[in-house]
């Protein structure tokens, strides 16, 4: 539940960096919350959370990374405030969504 928590402050905080084009973004972690908040306890629908969230973790992780590597272009290290809480709660996302996987893992098996 708190990965889904996480995926909806995201959208809102995607729409609130740039509500023209983080409406598409804000649309796909909305339909992430809803799917990890709604489907859990669905029995065959887990591997498919388990794939989603494997994949979330990955792209956040290469999306994070650009990012980072971005911001130390020119020669010093320097985020801007508006996309500084962005950063940090996409960074817990990867986190979240690894044990989100493993959690779905872990219900599978039992």
């Amino acid at each position: 539940m708190l990965h889904a928590v996480l995926c909806a402050l995201f959208a809102v905080l995607a729409l609130q960096v740039d509500p023209q084009d983080g409406q598409a973004v804000a649309a796909v972690f909305v339909f992430l919350a809803l799917a990890f908040a709604l489907l859990t306890r669905r029995t065959a629908l887990r591997t498919l959370l388990r794939v989603m969230a494997w994949l979330q973790a990955a792209l956040m992780g290469l999306g994070l990374s650009l990012f980072l590597v971005a911001a130390t272009i020119g020669g010093s290290f320097h985020i801007s405030p508006a996309l500084q809480w962005p950063a940090l709660l996409a960074g817990v996302l990867i986190v979240t969504s690894l044990l989100a996987a493993r959690q779905l893992k872990t219900i599978q098996a039992v």
